[in-house]
């Protein structure tokens, strides 16, 4: 298996099962994922059809909150504008949609190979996963970080 499917399997790993992560650790698995992404080699979709198995993302998102009770909702905002309207994110949320997928990338290298394995892991980061792992690791670090 590759470095990059390692470190995304390793996260899916800490977050659901065994004893939780401390936030300060949950730091430092969201910047190996950062560097596994940055470090992923290049993939390409070779089986368009292929669809990973279905998840339960709400059951996801009630294990990770059972999980991390000291987690919750707080404020962000859109980089994109310069107009000061504050949003709310939920840490749950950004959890529960890292480890969705991760575990669609993970089925994809598993089920069809690395190339599309290793696309699904980028594709997804740059268009979903990525912006939670970068919210969330900035919340965990102003609020977390030393629990």
């Amino acid at each position: 298996m590759s470095t990059t499917i390692n470190v995304a399997s390793d996260f899916v790993r800490a977050v659901t099962e065994g004893d939780p992560p401390s936030p300060a650790d949950l730091i430092v698995m969201l910047d190996r994922l950062a560097h596994a992404y940055h470090d992923c080699p290049p993939g390409d979709v070779h089986d368009e059809k292929f669809a990973p198995p279905a998840q339960d993302r709400p059951a996801t998102y009630r294990l990770i909150a059972s999980r991390f009770p000291s987690l919750g909702l707080y404020a962000t905002s859109d980089p994109t504008t310069t107009d000061n309207e504050n949003l709310v994110a939920d840490a749950m949320n950004d959890l529960a949609d890292i480890v969705g997928d991760l575990r669609d990338a993970i089925a994809t290298y598993e089920q069809v190979g690395p190339d599309d394995g290793h696309w699904d892991f980028q594709f997804n980061y740059q268009i979903h996963w990525g912006a939670h792992l970068r919210r969330l690791a900035l919340y965990l670090h102003v609020n977390h970080a030393w629990d």
